[in-house]
């Protein structure tokens, strides 16, 4: 598994390249987890943590869940009651869709500390959690007794729905093996606080499902409403009611813990605050609305459509019609800005210091930040603000297209592919398009390297410090694909080396790369530390089940802005731990494909960085 640098660099180059000494490779730690993956076996990895789950059937027949390389006891079956489930939320605040997918059998919490499944031996079943059992019940094929299985956002509770015996199809809520509802006609998602520890849900009561229950923390609610949220700060509870005691000709109100806040003819957006305000929008008989904030009216919101926030909630943001659809208008804290004919949705700097959206009128397409209309052009991508600082960037031209970074604009180009900013936006690095498909790497405005034909495997890397930067190039000189690395371009093409990220301390690269065929069958993929081969497993895929860490977003390549990565941050078989190691999980390759699934620990060499491995390069 192990290979330093000089034994690369013999197989990669001719003599005269050599490099003169190795340097110090890191410290590689192996642990087998699973023996390799066959058909029926369910693969688990935690969303952070790297805890690692592998449900198989033995040649017994029975059924272990192997934690970490730690087998479970034997059962009959083990159930696929861990779903992972996606929430969407309508415009209004309202839970537009929740979906189930990826139904698997083993429950991580959000940092891997805590896991959960569920097992069968005979007619008992048996919840288990961290390695004790917490809830027994009987198999019920009508109405099952373990459903939606998960653990709290703070990873403290296990909880799950299981029949409750009062109709066909009703629930109760089980927290920690304990009923913590009443019972409910229906599954519905829990709402939690910012922090995980507070959460809220409201369903219909089991036999009269007109009654909406409200639960808080286990305790079901002394009044009665729907659709209820938490705020994140989890002190209070915000609902729609349709009490018959609101004023006359009001159909629905807002209850604010219970105490009735806002109500009118029609009542139809309820939205929490990071901060903790809650936004209402009445409309009248005449479908005229306007916004409320924490009870209070906004003035000015006519027409108010829907609000947002900056992410720490200190600035809100309102998006209206007026004039009978002619304008479009953005609402800032209160303060109401410019009409247009469109106007799309406000983003933020890292630091909500400041803020802009993209507009549209008779004379072209606008980019307005803070208030102030920066460019007029026929077609205008952005902006994208960095993540620390305000520092921001925008697209814009006619036929070509200009970058716009922090209000000094580029020369014209054709197209602009995968442009990035720097974590503090002082920096940025994109492909430039030179005709058609053939792309230059630019790099604070300078080009670097040859132009070559764009792919979406190409990409810029900037360290977190934003010191460093790393892409995929063309060598100037050797005409051949490469890295570039802080204005040197790594002279070794056969590499086929991909830049994924920095480590956290700015110190190490990492990398990936296809391997060699493993006897002559089995294609591998290789992950690099600097230079250092660190891992090298099947190239194979394998599926994950209820993996939240894994979900991958569709692939794609949107001209003038940035693109979608090939690689999202967090959907990786990867992590970099606090104490600056690697760990991954890997398939090793074998004859069939598969070898034994194995979790790599790779610690760095004491003083050993990526600058010193470039500089020990042969230029």
């Amino acid at each position: 598994m192990k290979m330093n640098r000089l034994a690369l660099l013999i197989a990669a180059l001719p003599l005269a390249y050599l490099a003169p000494a190795a340097l110090a490779a890191p410290t590689i730690k192996e642990q087998e987890v699973a023996p390799p993956w066959k058909p029926g076996t369910l693969l688990t990895l935690s969303q952070r943590g790297m805890r690692f789950a592998s449900t198989r059937l033995k040649d017994n027949g029975k059924w272990v869940v192997q934690i970490d390389g730690v087998e479970s006891p034997e059962y009959d079956e083990v159930l696929k009651s861990a779903p992972t489930i996606e929430l969407t939320f309508t415009l209004t605040g309202d839970i537009g869709v929740s979906s189930v997918r990826d139904q698997g059998p083993v429950a991580f919490g959000p940092d891997g500390k805590r896991y959960a499944y569920t097992a069968r031996n005979g007619e008992e079943l048996v919840v288990v959690s961290d390695g004790s059992p917490i809830f027994r019940g009987k198999v019920s094929p009508s109405a099952p007794q373990v459903q939606q299985l998960r653990i709290t956002p703070d990873g403290k509770h296990v909880y799950f729905f299981s029949a409750s015996g009062d109709t066909m199809s009703s629930v109760v809520l089980m927290m920690d093996g304990k009923p913590a509802s009443p019972p409910l006609d229906a599954i519905v998602p829990l709402l939690f606080s910012a922090d995980g520890s507070h959460w809220v849900l409201s369903a219909g009561a089991a036999k009269t499902p007109a009654t909406r229950l409200v639960v808080v923390d286990g305790r079901a609610a002394d009044y009665n409403c729907e659709a209820a949220r938490i705020s994140p700060d989890g002190r209070h509870v915000a609902c729609f009611t349709r009490a018959a005691t609101l004023p006359a000709g009001h159909s629905r109100g807002v209850l604010v813990d219970g105490k009735l806040t806002v109500s009118g003819p029609k009542v139809d957006l309820l939205k929490l605050s990071p901060s903790g305000d809650v936004f209402v929008r009445v409309s009248d008989a005449t479908n005229n609305s306007t916004l409320y904030r924490n009870g209070t009216l906004v003035e000015s919101s006519q027409g108010a459509t829907e609000v947002s926030w900056s992410p720490d909630g200190a600035h809100w943001v309102v998006k209206g019609i007026s004039k009978m659809g002619a304008a479009h208008w953005i609402m800032y804290d209160g303060e109401k800005q410019k009409d247009y004919t469109q106007v799309s949705d406000v983003v933020f700097s890292g630091d909500a210091t400041a803020w802009g959206y993209l507009a549209q009128s008779d004379k072209g397409s606008h980019i307005v930040i803070n208030g102030e209309e920066r460019t007029t052009n026929p077609f205008v991508r952005g902006p994208q603000f960095a993540k620390t600082g305000h520092n921001f960037v925008y697209a814009a031209g006619p036929n070509t297209v200009k970058i716009f970074f922090n209000g000094t604009e580029s020369m014209p180009l054709p197209s602009i592919f995968g442009l990035e900013l720097s974590p503090d936006g002082t920096r940025s690095g994109y492909f430039a398009g030179v005709s058609g498909l053939t792309t230059q790497l630019t790099i604070d405005g300078v080009p670097k390297g040859l132009p070559r034909g764009y792919d979406v495997g190409q990409r810029v890397v900037f360290s977190p410090d934003s010191k460093h930067v790393v892409a995929t190039a063309m060598h100037p000189v050797r005409k051949s694909p490469t890295i570039y690395v802080d204005g040197t371009f790594l002279p070794l093409a056969e590499f086929q080396l991909s830049p994924r990220e920095f480590t956290p301390d700015n110190q190490h690269l990492i990398f990936t790369s296809p391997g060699p065929v493993f006897e002559k069958v089995v294609q591998t993929a290789r992950t690099y530390v600097d230079g250092d081969v660190v891992a090298t497993c099947s190239a194979r895929g394998v599926t994950w089940a209820n993996s939240p860490k894994m979900v991958r977003p569709a692939i794609g390549v949107l001209q003038w802005l940035q693109s979608p990565k090939t690689v999202d941050p967090d959907a990786k078989d990867y992590e970099i731990e606090a104490d600056g190691s690697l760990v991954l999980i890997c398939s090793t390759p074998a004859p069939g494909g598969y070898g034994p699934i194995k979790k790599i620990t790779v610690t760095p060499a004491a003083g050993s960085s990526f600058g010193a491995w470039v500089a020990s390069l042969p230029k």
